[in-house]
């Protein structure tokens, strides 16, 4: 490993865990009480189990790094964390504190490694299109994953709001803005080289967000007469979502049209629970972004996919591992919300 890719890789692994506050700021709506002590615990853990993968896969030396910070990403993002209590009035030791981190430590271990390993490890390639997954910034374990598990849990949850859906006022857009700029970051290091495709990566990974950001807003105008930073920032998060696995290898004009179905798609769905929109909230957007980026990635992938080669074997790849991340996400995290009582 040279110098340039251990750097890129470093810059990589500190942009994924520098998003994990920001994901949680969006989610609240830069105004709820976050558990910082929480979050940190948790994110901790799934760093730490996602060793295993490193150990089990192998997983490439510059990827190690990416991957553990993949899986405390997962786990901060997967595992609820509702209450909204200031984070310095909670005891040090907390008594219920066990049940995220069980949460956190079971779901990346039946949910994140048997997905990450096939990005970031031994080829998956069930359709012998000798590509395995496609997939740069890790969005399938990360974020689709991550994104699942929580609804997952979520749908099971009957009282109070589902975490990750306050995000409200004017407020949320800085911390969203900041949030866009570290992920570009962290894809722009995932290349581990400064090669031909540094600036395809740049440039989709700001055109993809900022047409998933007009299309939500054109659907929000369209179906209440009005926009609202919840709109744009469901708009950008869908974006940057389908950008992760996709910026780089799509054309600029092919990733602005998949940012487009993105967040348009996103903005239309209605899902709700206690009242609550379900697949408006962050982990929600992040499943549904991110699953369209990694599917439409199939298709439309410069010289790789379905326009380009007329052969399906990618779009079938693609397809299996998200529905595989999300089938695996969903289960587990209802299950685990209704055995730990999360």
């Amino acid at each position: 490993m040279d110098a340039a890719t251990a750097v890129l890789s470093v810059l990589a692994t500190v942009a994924v865990l520098g998003t994990i506050p920001l994901f949680s700021l969006v989610a609240r709506g830069a105004s709820g009480h976050t558990n910082w002590r929480r979050l940190a615990v948790v994110a901790a853990v799934g760093a730490l189990v996602s060793v295993i993968a490193v150990v089990v896969g192998p997983v490439p030396s510059p990827l190690i790094a990416p991957v553990l910070a993949l899986g405390a990403l997962f786990a901060a993002i997967a595992t609820p964390l509702r209450d909204a209590v200031p984070p310095f009035e909670v005891p040090l030791f907390e008594v219920a504190l066990w049940r995220p981190i069980a949460f956190a430590a079971i779901a990346t271990t039946v949910v994140f490694l048997p997905v990450v390993l096939p990005v970031f490890g031994p080829m998956f390639d069930p359709f012998g299109n000798q590509l395995g997954v496609v997939d740069l910034g890790g969005a399938v374990p990360g974020l689709v994953a991550a994104g699942a598990t929580s609804v997952g849990a979520t749908l099971l949850h009957r009282t109070g709001p589902a975490a990750g859906s306050r995000a409200g006022g004017w407020r949320v857009i800085p911390p969203a803005l900041l949030l866009w700029v570290v992920s570009i970051v962290w894809l722009f290091g995932l290349e581990l080289a400064i090669d031909a495709s540094t600036p395809i990566i740049l440039t989709s990974s700001v055109v993809m967000p900022a047409a998933g950001a007009a299309a939500a807003a054109l659907v929000e105008r369209l179906r209440h007469r009005r926009n609202t930073a919840r709109g744009l920032v469901t708009g950008v998060l869908a974006g940057l979502a389908a950008a992760t696995s996709a910026c780089a290898f799509v054309t600029p004009q092919l990733g602005a049209l998949v940012g487009l179905v993105a967040g348009a798609v996103c903005a239309i769905f209605p899902l709700r629970t206690n009242r609550e929109p379900l697949l408006a909230s962050v982990p929600g957007t992040l499943l549904v972004g991110g699953g369209i980026g990694a599917v439409l990635l199939g298709a439309v992938a410069t010289n790789l996919g379905f326009i380009y080669t007329g052969q399906p074997e990618l779009v079938f790849g693609q397809l299996f591992i998200v529905v595989i991340a999300i089938g695996l996400g969903l289960l587990v995290g209802a299950v685990l919300a209704r055995v730990l009582r999360v």
